[in-house]
């Protein structure tokens, strides 16, 4: 058949279906799977698992606006991971362009913290900044008689 066909309610096709231009879908849209290029996603989209399993690829993910990655770790590349718990693991130097903000929390958090030598935190019950020296945590200050051992 030729022409335009309309439909009312649920239409189930017993194989593929091929579109030769653009789908447009007014409302939700559910599937189990789908393969593509230039998939262009607007509005919110929940997304349970996200897999990219080409091996080398020079295409790119690009998520703007807010965005909440939940249930796991997200890595970007081979030197950011963000735990399930919020918290971000930068491998290799990491360069600010204005300034650096290291954790910040009270003597509490950071006695209930397991870390290791070469923590960095600012404490907010001291009001200073603070290096885990891999027995006790002291106070950098001006830097003077600061001794770090074994890194």
């Amino acid at each position: 058949p030729s022409g335009n066909a309309a439909f009312a309610g649920i239409v189930t096709a017993a194989s593929d279906v091929y579109i030769g231009g653009d789908l447009n879908v007014t409302g939700d849209i559910s599937y189990d799977e789908v393969t593509g290029t230039n998939i262009n996603i607007t509005g919110i989209a929940t997304i349970a698992t996200l897999g990219v399993s080409v091996a080398t690829t020079t295409k790119d993910l690009e998520v703007t606006g807010v965005s909440t990655f939940s249930g796991g770790e997200l890595t970007v590349g081979t030197g950011l991971t963000v735990t399930s718990g919020g918290n971000a693991v930068f491998a290799g130097v990491v360069t600010a362009s204005t300034m650096f903000y290291p954790p910040v929390m009270t003597s509490t958090v950071r006695d209930a913290a397991s870390v290791t030598i070469g923590a960095l935190i600012f404490n907010t019950t001291t009001a200073q900044l603070e290096i885990y020296n891999g027995t006790a945590w002291v106070g950098v200050g001006g830097l003077n008689n600061l001794t770090i051992t074994n890194m």
